[in-house]
């Protein structure tokens, strides 16, 4: 079996003895194929793995024999903050190769930065070696000269940083064959690098399995050793032929000092945690609990108050929204799948208020309308949302003297140029998996003819990189600017993406290039973002061109037509010509939505123009801004999506609502959590009737800016979905001043607290701050909602919520020093000596998220439900519904015992997760029970009338 090595340095380490190698990763032994673990022969006991296939070379590299890798293996060592070095440091390895692509030698990535080696081109040039050092001081890149390494010898490379270096500065230098190729005085890191994550040599992977990974800039070559040392050493020190041997490395950590600092920092490996499956059956069949609740209704705000727009009342993915003057009365109404909302013609604070919808179904449903072909009449054009995704044609037909609604003709579907006949092959969406979430009809690059812009959000896995076009570019020349000669394939998930199919056909009969992707800047990059990505057309500073807005997961950004260029080859010459990307500010933020889907600009009436519409990806609400400012200077201050009269409550995806008495008038009202992150305040109207009256929501503040809370949007190397909000909203007393603050457990899953800064009357609340124990933020499961009750009587209120393992803990609270402070979480107890297991995972989600596994998505109401004086629960969760567990023990001393899951109240429509809110909005003492949707409604569930 073959033996190599790797790495490990602790932040505090005990001064008994010094070593200058604290990790050696090194081939030994001879073997056709190198698999499975890898030693660190340092013995500071860092062995890593290696993932993928590597075979070994005999008769090569400094010690005859080394590793070869063929850009689909590397090895990782888990992390314990290894690399946090205070001080010195070299990173040295012995290596060969014959490509010329970017390709790591040795990576550390994470959240808080990254340390890497490696081998980089850029700008057509030959292949350097470069060294990167970044964390939140700043960055430190040093490349060496072309054509270093990239020759099919081995080579040594080593990074060293030098905190007193030449003149007693701080240095940064990269060593190639114990000459320095490249340094920086000064480096901007001089301090420790504290970054938790794996540490990779030979590439880093980004998906895929241990036998089969994904791996980005693998190396193709040989890699001998790797050595890392926490002192930084010279060229005569360097493992290399006229440097020092690894006989002496290893005799030097054999020193009774240095086995005694081996001993010292050496990673205890701690003990597999035991986690028995699922064990719990129900007693009691419900126990006490009510069974006299009557079928779910849906909330919608009365007819004089302002709801919202829901596109996709019935749980549609991408659902489509016309926005036309359909009256002819001057003012643009929207017609979505079910629902027809006619714009009434009156505007508060520049947003258009619609009537209340009517349920006629749309003609066809679409993407874009307009007179797209310069005949006088509308078409539309519609996306399939299953493959294969085509595109239809549809002319609109409006109402007549012998038809008194709109109907539609199919034109077919578009076609694309092939090297068979254009008429039999129709224009597929590039997204492969999902449809296009926009598309604009426009004469992009000035000839006449209408073309397409669309913008796509494919699915994780989906999308098939290696296909290239007929014609154009394609796929396989990314990434790089345009002088680049080589090109390289793209990163293998694209998660947002821009494209132009342009018109090579007439106006009157298109046929459309299959599609290239939209560059924008100085060095023409190609328009591809994390997350969702959506895109409108429009001459937004009226100077006569067609300009390009794109909103992503880090907000709404928008790209100028500088004109066209005249030196780019013949399929080029006509595009146009896009600036640096400049945000567009809503009140002076940025206002970006998890996951976007539709993006337009309109013009509601002559007096209200250039307004935005955008919507949430999915089952997403519409989102209204109305312009602020001029026509060739547009301006956004709040948006909002409340604005139909007696529309729905809801929040468009995941809606978490809270019942509470948040503005003090002695009525409750409803607090709203959502998937975009944003929080909306429903308050109470006092009116009388079958259901409880709620005014037109608000979407509240902290710290003069809307909430929403932010985790790694913008980041290519997390799963999909890591960069969503999903905002679970508990509000209570919790700093214990006499109002009500807000806490929010979120996808990241630590709790946010928002203080009350305000009154108990008029609630203001301040920026979020972590809650934290022992200045650490503690977990309070991802996408969850806890529960902040005074769990054990004692006057001061607790926190309730899953643990990192899933079993349900409280947290209490206790005063130190005057402080209010959190104890340590303890497990809560089943009757049968077991813990309360409250993870809904069954073991279906293979997406790399953790926040979809073990601890997340569970939902808790923490309330007397069988109103015997103590504290029961109702544990909601993604697998298995909603689970009752009543108290048989005491306040102080509970014990539960699981009852069952109460069906009858998780039959409404939506799956995700299961909750029930308690409410008495009815007045009669007993308690009645709201609950959220995966689609976003708010459905209320009363009791009978007469005694339980």
């Amino acid at each position: 079996m073959k033996q190599l090595s790797f790495l490990v340095c602790l932040l505090v380490i005990p001064a008994v003895g010094r070593a200058d190698t604290i990790a050696f990763w090194r081939f030994g032994e001879k073997a056709a194929e190198v698999r499975g673990p890898i030693r660190d022969v340092s013995g500071f006991g860092n062995h890593g793995r290696l993932v993928g296939r590597a075979k070994s070379v005999r008769g090569s590299g400094f010690d005859g024999a080394a590793i070869q890798w063929n850009g689909s293996g590397l090895l990782e060592v888990p992390d314990a903050h290894v690399f946090d070095f205070r001080d010195d440091f070299t990173i040295e390895a012995m290596v060969r190769t014959e490509r010329q692509g970017s390709q790591y030698i040795f990576i550390r990535s994470g959240p808080g930065g990254e340390i890497w080696i490696r081998q980089h081109v850029k700008g057509g040039q030959s292949a350097a070696v470069a060294a990167l050092v970044r964390s939140d001081q700043g960055t430190d890149m040093i490349i060496s000269g072309p054509r270093a390494i990239s020759d099919g010898r081995f080579h040594h490379v080593a990074l060293v940083r030098r905190m007193k270096g030449t003149g007693g500065v701080g240095e940064l230098v990269l060593y190639i064959d114990g000459k320095p190729a490249a340094s920086r005085q000064k480096p901007v890191n001089p301090g420790p690098t504290k970054i938790s994550s794996l540490t990779s040599i030979g590439g880093l992977r980004k998906g895929g399995t241990v036998e089969a990974p994904v791996v980005t800039r693998g190396w193709i070559g040989a890699i001998d050793y790797v050595r890392v040392s926490d002192v930084a050493l010279d060229a005569g020190q360097f493992l290399r032929p006229d440097g020092t041997s690894a006989d002496k490395i290893l005799a030097a950590n054999r020193d009774p000092a240095v086995l005694a600092r081996i001993q010292a920092v050496r990673p205890k490996i701690p003990p597999r945690p035991v986690r028995p499956p699922f064990n719990m059956e129900p007693v009691g069949d419900l126990g006490r609990f009510p069974r006299d609740f009557e079928p779910h209704v849906q909330l919608f705000v009365p007819d004089d108050q302002l709801g919202a727009i829901d596109p996709s009342p019935y749980k549609n993915l991408f659902p489509d929204a016309l926005i036309h003057d359909f009256d002819g009365d001057g003012h643009k109404d929207i017609w979505t799948e079910k629902r027809f909302y006619r714009n009434t013609g009156k505007y508060r604070d520049g947003v258009p208020i619609f009537a209340r919808f009517q349920d006629r179904p749309a003609p066809v449903l679409g993407r874009a309308i307009g007179d797209f072909d310069g005949d006088g009449v509308l078409e539309v054009i519609s996306a399939r949302d299953k493959p294969p995704m085509t595109m239809g044609h549809h002319e609109l037909v409006p109402p007549s003297a012998t038809k008194k609604s709109w109907s539609a003709t199919t034109l077919g579907k578009l076609k694309v140029v092939s090297l068979a006949d254009s008429s039999d092959t129709p224009l597929e969406a590039l997204t492969r998996t999902w449809p296009y979430e926009t598309i604009d009809v426009v004469d992009w690059d000035g000839d006449g003819r209408q073309d397409l812009l669309v913008s796509g959000h494919p699915a994780p896995r989906g999308f098939d990189v290696g296909w290239m076009p007929f014609l154009g570019w394609g796929f396989k020349r990314s990434f790089r600017p345009r002088n680049d000669p080589q090109g390289m394939l793209l990163a293998s998930q694209i998660y947002g993406t821009v494209w132009w199919h342009r018109n090579l056909g007439t106006r009157e009969k298109p046929v459309f290039h299959p599609g290239r992707i939209v560059t924008a800047g100085r060095d023409d990059r190609l328009l591809m973002h994390w997350g969702g990505v959506s895109s409108t057309v429009t001459d937004f500073d009226e100077d006569g061109d067609p300009d390009l807005l794109v909103q992503n997961s880090l907000g709404l950004f928008l790209y100028r037509n500088l004109g066209r260029p005249v030196d780019q080859r013949v399929y080029d010459n006509r595009r146009a010509r896009l600036s640096e990307p400049e945000q567009i500010l809503f009140g002076g933020h940025d206002e970006p939505l998890a996951d976007p889907g539709m993006l337009e600009v309109v013009d509601w009436s002559k007096e209200h123009r250039k307004c935005l519409v955008f919507r949430e990806q999915g089952y997403g609400l519409m989102y209204f801004a109305p312009n602020r400012g001029t026509l060739k200077k547009p301006a956004y201050e709040d948006i909002t999506p409340w604005v139909t009269q007696g529309g729905p409550l809801t929040t468009g995806i995941f809606t978490i609502p809270k019942v509470v008495d948040w503005d003090g008038d002695g009525l409750d009202d409803l607090v709203l959590g959502s998937q975009a992150g944003y929080v909306h305040f429903c308050r109470n109207l006092g009116r009388r009737g079958p259901t409880p009256q709620f005014a037109t929501p608000v979407m509240l503040k902290a710290g003069g800016r809307l909430i929403q809370p932010r985790t790694m949007s913008g980041m290519t190397d997390v799963t999909f979905g890591a960069h969503f909000c999903y905002t679970n909203p508990e509000v209570v007393d919790w700093d214990g001043d006499g109002d009500l603050d807000l806490l929010l457990g979120w996808q990241g899953g630590t709790l946010a607290f928002y203080e009350n800064v305000g009154s108990r009357t008029k609630p203001k609340l301040a920026p979020a701050i972590e809650v934290r124990r022992k200045g650490k933020p503690i977990f309070a499961g991802a996408r969850s909602r806890p529960a902040a009750v005074d769990f054990d009587g004692d006057g001061l209120t607790d926190l309730i919520a899953p643990d990192i393992e899933g079993y349900l803990v409280v947290h209490r609270r206790g005063r130190r020093g005057g402080r209010l402070v959190l104890d340590e979480p303890l497990r809560l107890n089943l009757e049968n000596g077991n813990k309360i297991f409250a993870s809904g995972y069954t073991g279906d989600q293979d997406d790399g998220s953790y926040g979809q596994r073990l601890n997340a998505r569970i939902k808790l109401s923490v309330f007397d439900w069988d109103a015997d004086g103590d504290l029961d629960l109702a544990v909601g969760n993604r697998g298995h519904g909603l689970r009752l567990f009543e108290n048989i023990g005491t306040r102080r001393k509970p014990v539960y015992r699981f009852t069952g899951s109460p069906g009858f109240l998780t039959n409404h429509p939506g799956g995700h997760y299961r909750m029930a809110e308690p409410c008495d909005f009815d007045g009669d003492g007993r308690f009645e029970v709201i609950t959220g949707a995966d689609f976003g409604p708010v459905f209320y569930f009363r009791r009978t009338a007469g005694e339980e």
